[in-house]
């Protein structure tokens, strides 16, 4: 089983990996749920992490609050991941809802901007494709509509969804139908991953409710110090390290076919991929 530490800067990654974590989620500010790391941060965190043979997810937000941002943010968010990308980290982690008269929606136009931004600075550098977690503002959308979600983010390349499958602070337990239903929904597509209430004493519980014969058991699962959690990572595939960042969106996925999106850069379609062609500084889609 592979350990995930949900680390607030550098502080406890060295003890994190000594206790077997493989992977840390670096953030910042986690009294708000977790904001963009700096870049000191990033970097001497990857360069440990490396040499200790884990991997690194960065989260990029600009602040604690809801998860609709502005044009201001969304460039924010952009620059932070460039340099993230650049500081050699293996994935990113973000999220984006937009205001609807049901509540909450999935903002298509914001993620296609940062998933197209994450292709553009992984080019830019050099790299292959890295791994897209979308976080728990997931759990800001209904329950009907996660699963029109799950469509749209594994066709923009998302790597895995990370949800508590209901309520911030309702029980794990009073989710596992709910989750199940999107572990089964996601299929191989992508990796659903629980979080919140999971701890060292309920994870075999969680694990074994969720797993079916049409699912993988948990491969992984990730705490964060304080305070404890664990988080249970399930899928019907074995995750890649090198998912691709921008394949095939489709319908309705927000860029028209053949539309600029910068002045350095515009989508060509072919079928229902997209390419970009050059890299350059993203517009806001508003």
């Amino acid at each position: 089983m592979l350990y995930e530490f949900c680390a607030e800067n550098f502080e406890r990654v060295p003890a994190a990996i000594d206790a077997g974590a493989k992977r840390i989620e670096l953030c910042d500010n986690l009294a708000v749920g977790g904001t963009t790391p700096s870049a000191g941060v990033i970097s001497t965190t990857v360069s440990y992490a490396h040499e200790h043979d884990a991997r690194v997810m960065c989260m990029i937000r600009p602040r604690g609050g809801d998860f609709h941002y502005n044009q201001d943010e969304l460039r924010m968010m952009e620059m932070d991941l460039s340099l993230a990308v650049s500081a050699g980290v293996d994935g990113l982690v973000f999220g984006c809802c937009k205001p609807c008269a049901g509540g909450w929606a999935l903002d298509e136009l914001t993620l296609g901007a940062l998933v197209m931004a994450t292709g553009c600075a992984t080019e830019e550098c050099k790299r292959g494709a890295i791994d897209i977690t979308f976080h728990m503002a997931f759990d800001q959308l209904s329950l009907e509509a996660q699963l029109d979600a799950i469509d749209t983010l594994a066709d923009c390349g998302i790597t895995r969804i990370l949800t508590h499958g209901g309520a911030a602070g309702t029980p794990i337990e009073d989710n596992l139908e709910h989750l199940s239903r999107l572990v089964e929904y996601a299929g191989d597509r992508l990796t659903i991953l629980p979080g919140g209430g999971i701890s060292t004493a309920n994870r075999d519980t969680v694990a074994a409710a969720l797993a079916s014969p049409n699912s993988m058991a948990p491969r992984s699962c990730r705490w964060r110090y304080n305070p404890w959690r664990w988080y249970l990572t399930f899928s019907r595939r074995t995750v890649s390290p090198t998912t691709t960042v921008v394949p095939a969106p489709r319908a309705p996925f927000a860029i028209p076919r053949n539309s600029p999106i910068s002045s350095g850069a515009t989508v060509a379609a072919s079928g229902s991929r997209i390419s970009l062609r050059p890299c350059g500084p993203l517009a806001r889609p508003y």
